[in-house]
C-alpha cells in the first residue's frame, strides 16, 4: 500500500480556481440553505436503483438450508449519466461489489465448509480473514459519509430529517451490529451450523444498508444539483479520494472504484484513475490492486467454486 497522502499532495490539493460560484434562490438560514421542497419531489429518475418496492421479497426468512442462496437485488447506481447523482454513485457501486462478493463468498462457504469436507478447516479461515477486509472497507466508507461527505453537504443544506446526525448514527450502529455478529463467530469449528444465521444477519444488514443508500439518493440529489455546482463536486470527489488514501491505504482506492472496470469499461476506470489520482499517482494504482490480490483471488475461486487453495 501507498504511504498515506499528506494534505500538501500536489495531485490531490483542492484547486480554488475551480470553484465557481453557485447560485442559490431558497431561503438563506445561516450558511445553509433549507430543503423547502416536498419530499414527494425529491427523487429523480434514475431507474432500479431507487425502486420503492421491498427487498425483503427477494428474501428468504434466513431459515433455509445452509446451501440456499438467497439474496437481495443489488442493482448499480447509474454513472456518468449527472454529476449530482455521482455524488452518490461511486461509493454506493462499491458497496453494492462488496454486498455481491459476500453473497458469493457465503455460497462458497455452503459448499466446502461442511464437517465432514477435509477442506473445511482451511475454509473457515479463509472466510473469517476475507470478511474481516470486507467489514473493514465497510466500516471505512461508511466513516467517510461522516467525515467527508456530509459535511459537505450540510455546509448549505439543512438535512432531512431521515438523514439527521442522529438517525444516521442509529441506522449505522444497527448495521455495524449486524457485521459484528458475523465476525463473532470467527473461530468455530463448525461453521455449517451457523451458516444460516450468518446468512440471515448478512441479509438483515445488507437491506438496511440498501434501504439507507436509496433514501440518499430520493431525498439529496435534487437539492445537490441545486445549490452546488459540478466544479464543486469535483474537489468532493478529490477530498473523499483522500480520505480513503490517509485512512486506508491504495487498496481502499481500489475497492472504492474497481466496479467501475466491469460495470463501465476499462477505458472509464482508466479516466477516473487519472482525473482522481492525477499523473503522478495513476501507476501506483496497479501496486495497490497487486497488494490486493489475495482479497480478489478468494473471490475468484469462489465465483468459481474451486476449493481452498494453499
Amino acid at each position: 500500500q501507498s504511504a498515506p497522502v499528506g494534505d500538501d499532495d500536489p495531485d490531490l490539493d483542492d484547486d480554488p480556481a475551480s470553484m465557481a460560484t453557485t447560485q442559490l434562490a431558497q431561503m438563506r438560514i445561516g450558511k445553509r440553505y433549507a430543503l423547502s421542497t416536498p419530499q414527494s419531489s425529491l427523487s429523480l429518475d434514475i431507474g432500479e436503483a431507487v425502486e420503492e418496492e421491498s427487498d425483503e421479497t427477494q428474501l428468504s426468512d434466513g431459515s433455509s438450508s445452509a446451501g440456499a442462496s438467497s439474496r437481495p437485488g443489488l442493482p448499480y447506481v447509474p454513472y456518468g449519466n449527472t454529476w449530482a447523482q455521482d455524488v452518490f454513485s461511486l461509493q454506493q457501486n462499491a458497496l453494492r461489489a462488496a454486498f455481491t462478493d459476500l453473497y458469493d463468498v457465503l455460497d462458497w462457504v455452503a459448499q466446502f465448509c461442511e464437517p465432514q469436507n477435509p477442506a473445511a478447516p482451511k475454509g473457515v479461515l479463509k472466510f473469517f480473514d476475507w470478511f474481516e477486509s470486507f467489514a473493514q472497507f465497510f466500516e471505512l466508507t461508511l466513516r467517510m459519509e461522516e467525515e467527508v461527505l456530509f459535511p459537505w453537504i450540510e455546509e448549505r443544506l439543512d438535512m432531512p430529517k431521515e438523514l439527521s446526525k442522529a438517525r444516521r448514527d442509529a441506522t449505522k450502529a444497527e448495521i455495524l451490529k449486524g457485521v459484528n455478529k458475523i465476525r463473532n463467530h470467527k473461530g468455530t469449528q463448525a461453521l455449517a451450523q451457523v451458516l444460516p444465521s450468518i446468512r440471515s444477519d448478512a441479509n438483515r444488514f445488507v437491506l438496511r444498508t440498501t434501504a439507507y443508500l436509496k433514501s440518499q439518493l430520493r431525498l439529496l440529489i435534487k437539492p445537490i444539483s441545486g445549490y452546488y455546482t459540478q466544479a464543486e463536486k469535483q474537489v468532493l470527489d478529490q477530498s473523499i479520494v483522500r480520505f480513503m488514501l490517509k485512512a486506508g491505504g491504495g487498496t481502499a482506492v481500489v475497492l472504492l472504484s474497481h466496479w467501475i472496470r466491469t460495470q463501465e469499461s476499462q477505458r472509464a476506470l482508466n479516466e477516473w484513475k487519472y482525473e482522481k489520482l492525477g499523473p503522478q499517482r495513476f501507476p501506483m494504482y496497479a501496486v495497490w490492486e497487486k497488494a490486493l490480490h489475495k482479497h480478489t483471488a478468494f473471490i475468484s475461486r469462489a465465483r468459481q467454486k474451486l476449493p481452498p487453495s494453499a
